[in-house]
């Protein structure tokens, strides 16, 4: 899964524009929804793993937000934040950001986020890429 933040790139004289995906509090909530799912595949089931990974050049996936109290503070998935138990939104949530995204997401397991560099195409504010990959099954769990 991938989720963009605008950005140029200028390379052996192409330019490719990157578009902006916006609305990290849906991204946040359907990266999550997806280890869920894995988990539900995985679970109780002996030598089948998977990995959910999300790649991203928006720094508002990694970075720890400046406001705790956020509509979807329980999907945040910034640096070191630990995903585990049942993952709602407040309820001060709106209908429209909450559409075919109401259900409260279950992590059986716990899983401590870590954000890797994949790569950087220049010095702009979006120009780095990470990625986190949140492992499951009963080895990673």
């Amino acid at each position: 899964m991938n989720k963009l933040a605008r950005v140029t790139i200028k390379q052996n004289g192409q330019t490719i524009e990157l578009k902006h995906h916006g609305a990290q509090d849906q991204g946040r909530y359907d990266f999550l929804a997806q280890v869920e799912k894995l988990e539900r595949i995985t679970m109780g089931r002996r030598n089948v793993y998977g990995i959910v990974v999300l790649l991203t050049n928006d720094h508002l996936y990694w970075t720890e937000p400046m406001r705790p109290n956020t509509v979807d503070c329980e999907f945040r998935i910034h640096e070191n934040r630990i995903i585990t138990g049942e993952l709602k939104w407040q309820e001060r949530a709106s209908a429209g950001t909450k559409e075919n995204r109401d259900a409260p997401i279950f992590i059986k397991g716990r899983y401590q986020l870590k954000w890797h560099h994949y790569s950087t195409i220049n010095q702009d504010k979006h120009g780095e890429f990470r990625y986190v990959a949140v492992h499951v099954g009963d080895v990673y769990s």
